[in-house]
């Protein structure tokens, strides 16, 4: 309350407190001086809500939300490729079923297929086979290296070389049986599935396909039970050194 409103105040009730309640000119007089008190006191309040800001507004936060899991991926709407009974003959022969037909799918199906039917999405084999030789060369590694404790660098190397090339690849995947299976462009269809290429291509992406669904055991299972008896064939011998040169020294002069 601003001092010179406040000393009006307490000269008014000081002087006319008995008057306020009375009648006549003096009653009257103090009444008028009340209401003149009582606006002075109004037109002071404003002036000092006008004079001071007014509060910045408390920011308002929300509540943390949830963490939300992602949503999980979308089915793929490529129609299957292999029917529910082929797809079970091939599981049979692998030993191993398939979470992800999909992976399936694509490690069987060759190149001419997919670039005969690009409105299917189905993936070549390429890309599978490329990392399943880089699998299958380590599992059989392993498998050597525990097998033949006593067998040297240069043996342990080619009896590596002798089980994942190509032409040996070709030939197991031919007893497996899994020719029948392929999925071959028109192309390829009628010779295709008795190429040893297109076989160890094959198998090797299989081997991909296994280890990106089943994890390294699953893998390794199919690995030791495809080439266990090849694993199992001795080291061989390894060469005996060469008997140093019997030249004669030259004679010095």
């Amino acid at each position: 309350m601003p001092s010179d409103v406040g000393r009006a105040w307490d000269d008014l009730v000081r002087r006319h407190w008995k008057d306020l309640w009375g009648t006549g000119r003096a009653a009257e007089a103090a009444r008028t001086s009340l209401r003149a008190y009582l606006a002075a006191i109004q037109q002071e309040l404003s002036r000092q809500r006008r004079a001071t800001p007014e509060p910045a507004p408390i920011a308002h936060r929300e509540a943390p939300r949830p963490a939300v899991a992602p949503a999980p991926p979308k089915p793929s709407l490529a129609p299957a490729i292999l029917d529910p009974r082929s797809r079970e003959k091939v599981e049979r022969i692998l030993g191993h079923r398939f979470h992800n037909p999909r992976l399936l799918e694509e490690a069987l199906a060759h190149p001419s297929f997919t670039y005969e039917n690009p409105e299917i999405g189905l993936p070549s084999n390429y890309r599978l086979a490329f990392f399943g030789d880089a699998i299958l060369g380590f599992l059989v590694a392993d498998a050597l290296h525990s097998g033949f404790p006593d067998a040297d660098q240069e043996a342990l190397t080619k009896m590596r070389s002798r089980l994942v090339e190509r032409p040996a690849l070709g030939r197991v995947a031919e007893r497996l049986g899994i020719g029948p299976f392929l999925i071959l462009g028109r192309g390829e269809a009628e010779e295709g599935r008795k190429n040893r290429t297109i076989l160890a291509e094959t198998l090797e992406a299989l081997v991909a396909a296994i280890y990106l669904d089943g994890g390294l055991d699953a893998t390794r299972a199919f690995v030791l039970r495809l080439l266990g008896t090849e694993l199992k064939r001795p080291a061989p011998a390894k060469a005996a050194p060469r008997p140093p040169s019997r030249r004669p020294r030259p004679r010095r002069r």
